[in-house]
């Protein structure tokens, strides 16, 4: 990163999301869903995410279909804090669930 001139403070927060991405529980190289069927990847990914996605409320766990396809459109996505994940008012087509940490939310004015 010396190369490029970039800011050690920038330099920390890229090295600091790093260590959080080789931390996770995930397959640290998501790009092997790629080399995967898309059953095999769907697969692996519901078994990587079957503790935390148990606890959700509105998933019907007795409908394996509905759990396949809420599984098979996740996709992993890490954050630092003071990360913005999405702003008021920005209109978005995802669902943001967080398996680890917290986030504030805050109401503009």
């Amino acid at each position: 990163m010396l190369n490029l001139r970039i800011p050690e403070d920038v330099q920390n927060r890229v090295l600091e999301y790093y260590d959080e991405v080789t931390k996770a529980m995930y397959v640290k190289n998501t790009g092997v869903y790629s080399y995967l069927s898309t059953n095999m990847s769907d697969f692996v990914k519901l078994y990587q995410v079957r503790e935390s996605i148990m606890n959700l409320s509105f998933i019907n766990y007795s409908n394996k279909r509905q759990v396949e396809s809420f599984v098979s459109k996740m996709q992993v996505s890490f954050y630092l804090p003071g990360d913005i994940i999405v702003k008021q008012g920005q209109k978005t087509t995802k669902f943001y669930y967080i398996h680890k940490g917290f986030v504030e939310v805050i109401q503009e004015k």
